[in-house]
């Protein structure tokens, strides 16, 4: 088990969440997001769900914009933005929940923690 200030599975508070179906784990996950015209991006994704992430990033990114994110060790996934603000936004994964692998599952559920650039933490 993962120390709790490294791992929180308690709610987190952002839009939409009265709509979510499954909860979110607060994490650190080192990633690369990807946007369509090919220019990428360092990122942190901050909490996670087996329907999508919100990550912080400064990529110009719009609603509806698809986006791959990359998570190290983990997998690289195809997104859509479902919201944004300052330096941070939300994404839903365009694969089903049901269609990740049991390694990528277990990985959200978990919070696994891969190894972060010390500088995305600050």
């Amino acid at each position: 088990m993962l120390p709790s200030d490294i791992c929180d599975l308690g709610p987190t508070a952002m839009p939409g969440d009265e709509r979510r179906s499954s909860p979110r784990a607060s994490c650190h996950w080192a990633a690369i997001v990807r946007l369509n015209d090919g220019t990428s991006c360092d990122a942190v994704v901050v909490d996670a769900s087996k329907g999508g992430m919100r990550v912080v990033c400064e990529a110009a990114v719009d609603r509806g914009d698809r986006v791959s994110v990359e998570l190290r060790n983990i997998g690289n996934y195809a997104c859509e933005v479902r919201w944004r603000a300052q330096g941070r936004f939300g994404v839903r994964f365009e694969n089903s929940p049901g269609e990740l692998s049991s390694f990528e599952a277990d990985a959200i559920a978990e919070c696994i923690v891969p190894d972060l650039p010390l500088a995305l933490l600050d």
